[in-house]
């Protein structure tokens, strides 16, 4: 049989040798020491929660003696018997072992933050995290720091990411929150003495459901002018909650421009500041695309800015018998600074001498035009369209009339015969 001659230490730290390590002697039947050498004596857990040994076996020297040396137990705290036990021999027990903690060794993730947040928003559960040996026993060790960070996922860490153990090795964060973009986030708590991470499990920030207008722009606007209001737009989830930093996408017409927005605000706001529609008439538009959401499209009418210049368009140096009408209409164009044309600009047309009472009004594109009657007398002639204040005016035309009056032109009356005009009709002479 085996006798136990000098016991394990009552006390132990989980993964440290024991301080006082067991001395084992084989013994006759009547408990006389036997001298069998080179006998292997193993040590088991008899009881106890849940462990394992280390350095657990030891051999008899010539006395039949087998002393252990750096014999430990890793498990969980609590008590456990140990027995020593050899071939064909019977077994025997130890005395009581209280197994404590061992040294910190690692961080574990004992309270999980919330699964699902918002950005900005505290998490609704806040994790804890508790210093643990490398059987997974807490360690009440104070004063070990402890920091918090994005593992995965866009965005930062807001709140109060470092702190300290408290005296029972444990951190309780208060007030962390991510600051980032909707979908799948990862935290990452790290400590450099133990040197030890833990990654928490997926935490998702909701995505974009709704992208509503809150603010729309003008209906009209001068070309070339910036919006002196911004235009605002709200982003909200399926819960109908404001999505904060969520990355959008603003685009504008051809020839406009925008200052970039590269996410919703702390309110789920995203606000377009400053929009410069473009030089050329028409519909100008903004589109606000939002992952996940539908494209959201504003739009104005963008009008000519004031008449700065009558443009000769066409019509010039034409010819035509006498008492006939030129064959195309004189045409000229009101426009703006960018070459838009001007609507309800008045032209007044004359001869170059100054003869004659017609008066156009320009059209939506800004053309106004007249039909120039030749006359009775061959030559070179001239008429013009102008109108005051514009550059360029007035627009000059030159034209020739031949002799010989041109079949059908005179009415059976004796009178001119208008053409089928296709604008207002110039009547008086050149």
């Amino acid at each position: 049989k085996l006798e136990i001659t000098v016991q394990p230490s009552p006390s132990a730290q989980s993964g440290a040798p024991f301080s006082r390590q067991p001395v084992i002697q084989v013994a006759d039947e009547l408990g006389n020491p036997a001298p069998q050498p080179g006998l292997a004596i193993t040590a088991t857990l008899l009881s106890g929660p849940a462990g394992t040994l280390q350095h657990a076996t030891a051999t008899t020297n010539s006395s039949g003696v087998a002393s252990f040396s750096d014999l430990s137990l890793s498990g969980l705290i609590g008590d456990y018997r140990l027995s020593f036990s050899g071939p064909t021999l019977a077994g025997v027990a130890s005395d009581p072992i209280s197994v404590a903690a061992g040294p910190p060794s690692r961080l574990a993730l004992t309270v999980p933050p919330s699964p699902a947040a918002r950005s900005r928003v505290p998490f609704g559960t806040q994790p804890s995290i508790q210093l643990q040996d490398a059987s997974g026993n807490p360690v009440a060790q104070p004063g070990v720091e402890v920091r918090a960070s994005i593992a995965s996922g866009e965005g930062t860490l807001g709140g109060q990411t470092t702190a300290l153990t408290d005296a029972e090795g444990r951190v309780d964060y208060a007030d962390l929150a991510i600051v980032g973009s909707p979908g799948a986030h990862t935290l990452l708590f790290a400590s450099t003495s133990p040197a030890s991470e833990v990654v928490s499990e997926t935490i998702t920030l909701p995505s974009v459901a709704f992208v509503s207008l809150l603010t729309p722009p003008p209906s009209t606007v001068v070309v070339g002018t910036r919006l002196a209001t911004a235009v605002l737009w709200t982003l909200t989830d399926a819960a109908s909650q404001p999505v904060a930093d969520a990355p959008v996408v603003i685009s504008v017409s051809p020839g406009g421009a925008v200052e970039p927005v590269g996410a919703s605000d702390p309110d789920g706001i995203v606000k377009l500041s400053s929009w410069t529609v473009s030089q050329t008439a028409g519909i100008q538009y903004v589109d606000l695309e939002v992952p996940g959401a539908a494209v959201s499209r504003v739009s104005l009418e963008a009008v000519p800015d004031a008449a700065f210049r009558l443009q000769k368009t066409s019509g010039d140096n034409q010819s035509a018998p006498v008492n006939d009408d030129l064959p195309q209409p004189l045409v000229v164009r009101a426009v703006d600074q960018y070459g838009n044309g001007v609507s309800g600009v008045t032209v007044e047309w004359r001869t170059c001498d100054g003869v004659g009472d017609y008066n156009t009004v320009t059209d939506i594109d800004g053309y106004a035009s007249a039909f120039q009657p030749t006359g009775p007398s061959p030559g070179q002639f001239c008429a013009m369209g102008s109108s005051s204040g514009l550059a360029d005016s007035p627009v000059q035309f030159s034209y020739t009339v031949t002799s010989g009056a041109a079949p059908g032109s005179l009415s059976p009356s004796g009178q001119l015969q208008a053409k089928p005009p296709t604008s207002a009709r110039q009547h008086q002479r050149p």
